[in-house]
This record gives C-alpha cells, structure tokens and sequence, in this order.
C-alpha cells in the first residue's frame, strides 16, 4: 500500500493491514496492492479507508473479526501480526512496493467516489483557474508593450487553445496507459515512463524539476521588486518602517523566511494559503484595473489610450523575450494530471479545462490591453510596481508578497520530492523522532534548491524568469512532450492528418523553447 504519507500514518497502517487481511483469505500465499496518489483536494486515504471497510464486511460475513497482534513498520516493508480468525497467530510481511501493478477493488472504489461526491466538474475548473491564475498576470501588460496589442493577443489566445488542448491530450494518455497496464493513480513521468521509456521519463522529470526552481525563482524575484519598489516610495510605510532597501537584499531577507519552512518535515499547514493567495491576485488585479481607469478619467480616455498603443512587435528579439511569459501562465501541464484524478467524473475533464481556459484567457486578456493603456512604455515587468503608494496599494501589494513567500514551499515541493526520491530515497523509513527539520542529504538537497532559485532570482528579472519557464520548461511539459505521446500511443492506427498535427505542434514547441532560452540568454 503506498499513499503520499510515510509508515507513521494511521491509515497507511490500516491500508496494509486490509491487503494482509485479503491475503490470508486465499487458500495459497498471495498478495495485493492498493495505490492512492489522489492530491489533498480529494483525500488520498479514501481509498484505503473504503477497501478496508469492504474487506473487514468480508472477513465479518466469514465469522469472527480479525485483530491486529504488531505492527512493526520498516524501511519498504510492512509486517503484520494479524488473528485472520481470532483463533490463531499468522505473521504476514508485505512489500510496500510504489510500482505495484495490482490496484485491489479499484472498479468498487471509482463508484463509491462517484456516490460520495468526489471533485465536481465546476471544483475542477476552479482548480485548473487557480494554476494559472497567479503572479504570472502582473508580466502581462509588460508582455504586451514588447509584443503590440494585437501581436499579444495573438500569442494569448494560441497559448491558451494549444495548452487546453495538450491538457486534454495528457489525460487522455493516462487515461490509455492506466487501461493498457491496469494501474491507477499515474503521474506525468509514469506515463512518460510507459509512453516514451526511460529517456522520456527523465525528460519529463528534469523539466518538471526545472519548472518547479523558475517559478520559485520568479517569487523571489517578484518579492524583491515589489518591496524595494514600495519602499523607494515617498510616504510610503514600507519606506518608513524600512527605509530604502535594494532588491538583492529584500530577496535575501526572504530567503530567511523561506529556507527554514522549506526544512520543516511537513508544511501541509500552508495549504490554506493557496486560496487565500487567489483572493489576493484577484484583488491585485481589481485593483491595478481601479487606479488606472480612475487616474484615465473615463471610459473613452481608456479607449483612446488603448488605440494608440502600438500593435505589433518592434523586432523579432522583442516577441520572443517575453512570449515565454504567456506560455508560464497558461501551460500549466506538469499540475493537472492530480486534478483530473481528483474528480468524481474523470471523464468530464475537457469540460473542466475548457471552462478555466476560456475564463482565465478573457480576463488575463482584457488584463494584459488595459495594464498597457494604463501605464504604456513606462511599463514595468510587474505592473503593480507602477502603482502609487496609498495604504490600499501598499496593502494589497503586501499581502501579493506574503502569498507568494508562503506559496514558495507548496510550489517547490513538486520538484524537489523528484529531486529527493532521487539522491536521498524515500522519507518513509524516517521516524517522528527524527524532529520536526529534516536534516543530512535531504537538508542538503532542499538548502541547495533555494539557494539555487535565489540566485537565478539575483540574476534575473521577473519577466525574463517567466520567460525562460514559460519557454524552455513549461512549454516542453505542454507543447512537447504530450504531442509526443499521443502519437506514441496511436501507432499505425492514428490519422495522418491528426499524425501530422501533433508533430508540428511538438516541433512548434521546441522551437519556441529554443528562441525564448536564446533571448533571455541575450537579455
């Protein structure tokens, strides 16, 4: 039985002991495997707790309830005492074994998900809003002052239909391997594993790595320059509380506060702090769009201002130093396989993804052409920073840096787990008496991390981060890779014309990540 807990967790427990409960039934030595990988939207213990309570009916049906004699929990393995009959003492010792092709009852399971309720098809959708939703919108006005209102809108809405469409082209993948394999639960580099093979797998795994270190770096770049923005301001409290600060030193100061949460053993604490940070963006949003259209003076003012706004590119360089920045927000591949698993109708995906998309891509859009009006070439990579410095802004613009200081963790934990599976193992074997810091490699791994993204933040602007994420790692993730798999998966059997397709979107996709790492190399 393997779930995102380690052996510690009660349920965990209770998980193994039901598949050595089903393995004593047999008239000869066998054994099961229940996977669970749902994210902490739909809990991941559901499924243990239903097979349980299915194989306890069983076991009761059968006369007598079995007990439990020991636990003795160990690196990868599991061993159970159990009384199958209350009569006599049977030791059973399970492998814990994450690639286990079994999954136990899981046709049962998937139904009682439906029954009780799972993730909607709207929760979904609102899931999918939230990935793409984020810091990433305040590049937008910045973007379209490279790109001209028309060559941005452009290079939106091809984003956003592209990345609706390679979403749904991932799930369907997994959905085909699960079928063809019989396992469930998988993650992006499981069926890059199955679809492409081991070099496909480290692809998709250094790319989401890499995804996970340039958003991060992008936070801590976005914290520096909003904090040393607001205390340049006169009047403004930041300035009075602090004084004039540089960028690197804010940064540096941050890392302070992020670097010991991210060595906690566990900050599921922060969960919460995802929806709060949505309201926060929105308001931040509501807010740049507020000052800009009261300091225009109307409606046609806007309009004017828009028009005069140069609509196309000045250069080729100037498009691609900033067409990564789009692809950062809407290719958002590497988080969606969780939320898919997640709902209670899986098949209703497309419908979820489409939903976000078309919500997500008007308003970022119509973000993006007033942002520009409001401030034109005095623009900056992170438009709040044009923003003056009344206790509302400032506020506002506070609450953007705490988000994104305690989002941080939850953002780096997708690819530092990767990394850590890798060097260090499995945390499961690690003991609560361990502490409440991690320590040893895994200290090593994670300080080495955040060191790394703050000094690409150091390094970097925020928009040129974006950029490279967008480009490079979120773009092969979303443009790449998944065409790639579908033909893969289609064979001989795939029409030419869909064959055709998915090639050129996947060559699409590396030159773009080839152009967008090149200009930002420049820059």
């Amino acid at each position: 039985f393997f779930c995102r807990c380690d052996d510690r967790c009660s349920m965990h427990r209770a998980g193994v002991l039901a598949v050595a409960l089903a393995a004593s039934a047999a008239p000869a030595p066998a054994s099961a495997f229940l996977t669970a990988t749902s994210p902490a939207s739909f809990s991941h213990h559901r499924p243990a707790s239903l097979f349980l309570t299915r194989t306890l009916r069983k076991k009761g049906a059968m006369g007598g309830m079995p007990s439990v004699r020991r636990v003795q929990p160990s690196a990868g393995v599991v061993t159970m005492q159990v009384d199958p009959r209350g009569t006599d003492q049977r030791s059973t010792t399970l492998d814990v074994d994450e690639e286990a092709p079994l999954i136990a009852g899981m046709e049962e399971y998937e139904d009682d998900q439906r029954r009780m309720g799972g993730v909607s098809e709207l929760d979904a959708a609102v899931s999918v809003a939230k990935a793409i939703v984020g810091a990433g919108s305040f590049a937008l006005p910045w973007v379209f002052k490279n790109e001209g209102t028309a060559g941005g809108t452009i290079s939106l809405v091809v984003s956003a239909v592209l990345s609706s469409v390679t979403m749904k082209s991932l799930a369907r993948s997994k959905c085909a391997v699960e079928a063809k394999t019989g396992r469930r639960g998988l993650t992006y580099v499981d069926v890059a594993r199955d679809t492409l093979g081991e070099a496909g797998a480290v692809l998709v795994f250094a790319f989401t790595l890499m995804a996970s270190l340039l958003v991060c770096s992008s936070y801590i770049a976005f914290i520096g320059s909003t904090v040393a923005g607001m205390a340049s301001q006169d009047g403004n409290i930041v300035q009075a509380l602090l004084g004039p600060v540089q960028q690197d030193v804010v940064q540096l100061a941050a890392l302070g506060v992020i670097l010991p949460i991210c060595l906690l053993r566990d900050f599921r604490f922060l969960t919460p702090v995802v929806k709060v940070g949505a309201a926060a963006v929105f308001a931040a949003m509501g807010v740049v769009l507020f000052d800009g259209l009261k300091t225009q003076g109307g409606l046609g003012e806007t309009l004017a201002a828009v028009s005069a706004q140069p609509l196309w590119p000045a250069s080729v360089a100037d498009y691609f130093k900033s067409l990564g920045s789009i692809i950062y927000l809407f290719a958002v591949n590497f988080l969606v396989l969780p939320i898919e698993r997640s709902m209670a109708q899986p098949g209703r995906f497309g419908n979820s993804v489409d939903r976000a998309i078309i919500t997500t891509g008007t308003g970022n859009l119509l973000f993006a052409i007033l942002g520009l009006s409001f401030f034109g070439d005095a623009t900056q990579d992170v438009v709040t920073n044009n923003l003056g410095n009344g206790n509302v802004l400032t506020g506002v613009k506070s609450l953007l840096v705490i988000d994104l200081a305690l989002s941080y963790p939850l953002v780096m934990a997708a690819g530092r787990e990767i990394l850590e599976r890798a060097v260090v193992g499995s945390p499961r074997s690690e003991t609560l008496s361990e502490g409440v810091f991690v320590g040893g490699k895994r200290a090593a791994v994670r300080t080495g991390l955040v060191a790394f993204t703050f000094a690409l933040a150091h390094a970097k602007g925020f928009g040129l981060i974006t950029n490279i994420a967008g480009g490079l790692a979120q773009g092969t993730l979303a443009l790449v890779v998944p065409p790639w798999m579908a033909v893969k998966l289609g064979s001989e059997k795939m029409p030419v014309g869909e064959r055709a397709a998915c090639v050129a979107l996947a060559s699409l996709g590396v030159v773009v990540a080839v152009l967008t790492s090149y200009e930002a190399i420049l820059a």
